[in-house]
């Protein structure tokens, strides 16, 4: 079964717009799916690969606002 990469994309934006993330990473995380795929990766853990990195990415950007809040309540 062969899938194209507008639906590789679209399982990992609908995978990714649910965490939260910004639109920058929305838009890269398909694109990692895709690069991951030509490099010998199978679909499923390519997806999955993009869906992690999405939520890192997005965890780490929402720990850095929350340090940046406390430290301007802090002062």
């Amino acid at each position: 079964m062969n899938v194209s990469n507008p639906v590789i994309a679209r399982i990992v934006e609908a995978k990714v717009r649910p965490l939260g993330a910004a639109p920058a990473i929305v838009h890269t995380a398909p694109k990692l799916a895709i690069a991951a795929i030509r490099h010998g990766e199978r679909r499923i853990p390519a997806i999955h690969l993009a869906v992690a990195w999405a939520a890192a990415h997005t965890d780490h950007i929402a720990s850095a606002k929350q340090e940046k809040e406390r430290e301007v309540d802090d002062e």
